[in-house]
């Protein structure tokens, strides 16, 4: 119990601390508004940057989504299930979501090995590199990943502790 709780634990630390990026992506928005518009002087970073920083928020935010239980489902199915109808039902997809997750941490590692490996950068004046972001999506796959497990281990018990 103590790696789950230790697992909600860091979800929690990193959804909370990454929510605020989107505090980040109306500011630089603004800024890039009032340049653009008012100062007809636009930059040529800030599209760029929020481009990653909401690929941050996205990716690291999985993790901390289904620990809340807010990601999509089909809820005029869901809400009328009984605790134990919707763990087995998560049990009986939770095969799909550790091949998700597992393509996201796989492809995600690859991509940015890859793209430290050739030293990528985006195609743009500013010309950031892509490791970091890419590195990004791959740790976001490992959050949702070990969510994941919990969940299972959770809905496991709540099947099981009906019939004990």
């Amino acid at each position: 119990m103590r790696f789950l709780t230790w697992i909600d634990a860091v979800n929690e630390w990193i959804g909370r601390i990454f929510c605020a990026t989107l505090i980040f992506i109306m500011l630089f928005a603004f800024y890039e508004v009032v340049r653009r518009y008012f100062f007809s002087n636009p930059t040529t970073w800030v599209w760029e940057i929020n481009s990653q920083l909401l690929c941050l928020m996205g990716a690291l935010g999985g993790g901390y989504a289904l620990l809340h239980n807010a990601h999509v489902s089909v809820d005029i199915v869901v809400t009328r299930l009984s605790a134990r109808s919707k763990a087995l039902l998560d049990i009986i997809t939770s095969p799909l979501f550790f091949i998700f997750s597992g393509c996201l941490i796989w492809y995600g590692t690859k991509e940015a090995v890859r793209a430290y490996a050739v030293n990528q950068h985006v195609i743009s004046n500013f010309a950031s590199p892509l490791w970091p972001i890419k590195s990004i999506i791959a740790i976001g796959g490992v959050l949702i990943f070990f969510q994941g497990v919990a969940k299972l281990i959770r809905d496991i018990r709540t099947l099981t502790a009906d019939k004990e």
